[in-house]
């Protein structure tokens, strides 16, 4: 029986000083900044359709450095891929940039292109 617990005993050391080696792994973390977009519109709003609009500007920033943006536009009812003044729908314009660790970050813009009747109480077009 002694023999066996001074066995189990020394596995047990051996397994405790193996296990405090120094990994290496002192000076590996750091820091991660996400991109921070600043869009000069609110995050809504409505046009008449056939009006002249500006799709908004959106800047991307890493730690006080400019990132590159892409800007993709969506639409919810006829699908369309590209902004379109003169069609009446709901748009959706995305910005994405991608900071230095390759990490992804985004903003939105939704903006409502209405017909131009501009009656929304009496007409459901």
């Amino acid at each position: 029986m002694k023999k066996i617990l001074i066995g189990f005993l020394s596995v047990a050391m051996l397994a405790f000083m193996v296990s405090c080696e120094d990994d290496s792994t002192a000076g590996i973390s750091r820091l991660t900044y996400f991109p921070e977009f600043t869009i000069d519109a609110p995050s809504f709003d409505i046009v008449t359709a056939g009006s002249s609009y500006t799709l908004p500007v959106a800047v991307a920033e890493e730690d006080g450095v400019s990132l590159p943006v892409t800007t993709s536009v969506s639409s919810e009812l006829l699908g369309l891929s590209e902004f379109d003044i003169n069609v009446a729908d709901f748009y959706t314009i995305s910005y994405t940039a991608i900071n230095s660790d390759g990490y992804p970050g985004s903003a939105s813009v939704d903006v409502l292109v209405a017909p131009p009747t501009g009656d929304f109480v009496t007409s459901i077009e």
